[in-house]
């Protein structure tokens, strides 16, 4: 960041002055733009470095937009821009008792902090974190050592983190990523890295455009799942693969059981004796939430695209299945653990060396379900997608069903388009997962019913 920021004044002919100001404004939109108007009384904590001096200039900039604004001081101006900024600032000094804040600013520490924290400044953290306020905090939470990927725990617990130009590769580690809350990108006109295997998975990469309306059949989505034990899991799979778009859905039971559903609620078919010959008719299969089918070894010779979850990965014996550009494992951590025959813990110290060995051992596209969630490709060397999908929301039972009916309704829909459909059916969930992330009560089928407004809020 340090060498980008150099790179990103020659490139804009400014000095480090008006690019603080630059980024500030940005961050004084979002607040006008993105935040409930009804906000007003807000609390920028300040630091010492150019992070501070982002919070000295945006409060100043709140103030003039007609917000009760106070800053902080945790520690004292060091750097020429921040002691500037907060020459310049006439925000109120927060001094005595304090009030009742809307919003709280995590302006201390930026991506270059460390973990280590002293006494007073963790006394006020503290205090901050148990406010019912917004919290924001301006590139990296104060606590957050970018480096080595460490968090201190009274770490600043942001809402929303405004990340300044990039991610921080830290992100990817579920200790940092705790306090990150919902990350919003600022910056786009900074210069980009020459190179990185790091590629964030971005709402414009949504590329499934809306049903053509003269057509009933978008697609026939197998689902093989299901048991007496877990039937759930396959009804969630089977309901999303058809709420997305794909015409024919049918769950092909994995294990026979005895039904037990509200029949008006459910669109799609069920199958409890069937033979292999119909799951060849389909134009791609979801396999394992909830049960496993003794057929599932001859998946391997259909060419169709599969997503392979839950039970079907207890099993997976990678000499049984070929690579294949058309298949992927959706593994959650202890899943993928099992699979690489290490303990969670240390899968979680490294998770993108967890991923390049999932896939290198297994000869399959892998969707790696940490926090946040990461992606690659069979036959993409080295090359990572991250999903910011930090929500709690997805720690529920069933979403991760829910995720794979998702996947594998796009991809009924688009089977030649398998890249694609995988990127559009994580920011799909991920912006399922933004309505519902308030909601504390939610559970997994609650996903269900807010498809239609994240395809309005996706624009499709």
């Amino acid at each position: 960041m340090a060498a980008l920021d150099k790179q990103t004044m020659s490139q804009l002919g400014i000095r480090s002055w008006s690019l603080m100001d630059r980024v500030t404004d940005e961050m004084s939109d979002f607040f006008k733009e993105k935040l409930d108007p009804s906000l007003k009384k807000i609390l920028v904590l300040c630091g010492p470095g150019n992070n501070g001096g982002d919070g000295y200039c945006l409060a100043e900039k709140l103030r003039k937009n007609g917000c009760q604004v106070w800053t902080l001081a945790v520690c004292p101006p060091r750097s020429p821009d921040c002691k500037k900024a907060a020459r310049l600032c006439r925000a109120s000094k927060l001094t005595g008792k304090w009030p009742k804040f809307d919003i709280v600013v995590d302006a201390v520490f930026g991506c270059f902090a460390r973990a280590d924290l002293d006494q007073s400044l963790c006394r006020v953290l503290q205090k901050v974190n148990r406010l019912l306020a917004l919290k924001i905090s301006l590139d990296v939470p104060t606590g957050i050592d970018t480096q080595k990927a460490k968090a201190h725990p009274t770490s600043f617990k942001a809402d929303i983190t405004l990340c300044v130009a990039f991610p921080k590769t830290a992100f990817i580690h579920a200790n940092v990523a705790e306090y990150l809350g919902r990350v919003e990108m600022i910056g786009n006109y900074f210069v980009r890295p020459k190179k990185s295997k790091y590629w964030l998975i971005e709402d414009s990469d949504f590329s499934f455009s809306n049903q053509k309306r003269t057509r009933y059949k978008q697609g026939r989505c197998g689902i093989l799942a299901g048991s007496p034990e877990m039937p759930g899991a396959s009804f969630l799979a089977a309901e999303a693969a058809h709420r997305v778009g794909s015409g024919y859905v049918t769950l092909f039971f994995a294990k026979k059981q005895t039904l037990n559903i509200k029949l008006k609620q459910a669109s799609f078919l069920f199958r409890q004796s069937w033979k292999f010959e119909e799951l060849k008719k389909q134009d791609a299969l979801v396999v394992g939430p909830g049960g496993l089918s003794p057929q599932w070894k001859k998946l391997k010779n259909l060419k169709i695209p599969q997503v392979f979850d839950a039970e079907v990965l207890r099993v997976w014996n990678e000499a049984l299945f070929p690579a294949s550009p058309n298949r992927i494992l959706t593994p959650h951590p202890g899943e993928a653990a099992q699979l690489l025959k290490c303990s969670t813990k240390k899968l979680l110290k490294g998770p993108e060396s967890a991923l390049e060995a999932l896939v290198e051992k297994t000869g399959q596209s892998v969707y790696l379900k940490t926090t946040p969630g990461l992606l690659a490709f069979s036959g993409e060397a080295y090359r990572y997608y991250v999903n910011l999908s930090i929500n709690p929301i997805f720690a529920k039972g069933g979403s991760g069903d829910v995720l794979s009916g998702i996947m594998g309704g796009f991809l009924a829909q688009r089977p030649a388009e398998f890249k694609n459909c995988i990127f559009s059916a994580l920011i799909f969930q991920r912006k399922i997962g933004e309505i519902l992330r308030q909601k504390r009560a939610s559970i997994a089928s609650d996903q269900l019913e807010i498809f239609s407004q994240a395809f309005r809020d996706l624009k499709v």
